[in-house]
C-alpha cells in the first residue's frame, strides 16, 4: 500500500476521527431539514436562472428583430416627420408674407436648395411642394406682384 494511502486509513481509523465522525453521523435527523432545505433551494435557483435566461434570450432576439426590421421604417418616418413639418412651415412662411418674388420664391428656393440632396433634390424637397402649392395661390394675375415688398418695388 503506498504511503499516503496508508495515512490516510490511519487517520480514519484513530480515535478523534471515529467520534467526529460518529457524531456527525448522529447529527443526520437534525441536519436533514436544512439540508433539504437548501437542495430545493437550490433546485428552484436553477428553475429561476433557466427561466430568466429564456427570458433573455428572447428579449434579446426581440430587440434584434424590431432593429433589423424597423429601423429602415423608422428612419422613413422620421423623414417624414420633417418633410411635414417643414412642408407646413414653408405654408406659414408664404401665408404671412406679401406677394413678392424674393420672399416667396427666391428665399425658399435658397432654403430649399440649402436642404437638398443631390441634383434634383430642390426641385421635390418639402419647400420646393410648398410653393408649388402657394404660388398659384399667391400670385393670381390680377394683383400686384413686386420683387421684394410690396409698396416698395
Amino acid at each position: 500500500m503506498p504511503r499516503r494511502e496508508k495515512l490516510v486509513d490511519d487517520i480514519v481509523d484513530s480515535r478523534p476521527a471515529r467520534l467526529i465522525l460518529a457524531a456527525w453521523q448522529k447529527s443526520y435527523p437534525v441536519r436533514r431539514p436544512f439540508i433539504s432545505a437548501w437542495f430545493a433551494l437550490v433546485a428552484l435557483y436553477a428553475l429561476e436562472k433557466a427561466r430568466y435566461t429564456r427570458f433573455v434570450a428572447n428579449e434579446s432576439k426581440r430587440a434584434w428583430r424590431w432593429e433589423t426590421r424597423n429601423s429602415k421604417e423608422w428612419a422613413w418616418w422620421v423623414a417624414v416627420f420633417k418633410g411635414c413639418l417643414v412642408f407646413t412651415t414653408t405654408v406659414l412662411w408664404q401665408l404671412v408674407t406679401p406677394p413678392s418674388i424674393s420672399l416667396c420664391i427666391l428665399v425658399p428656393a435658397y432654403i430649399s436648395w440649402a436642404l437638398s440632396e443631390g441634383t434634383w433634390g430642390p426641385f421635390y424637397s418639402p419647400v420646393a411642394l410648398a410653393c408649388y402649392v402657394m404660388c398659384p395661390l399667391k400670385f393670381v394675375p390680377w394683383a400686384p406682384i413686386s420683387f421684394f415688398w410690396t409698396g416698395i418695388f
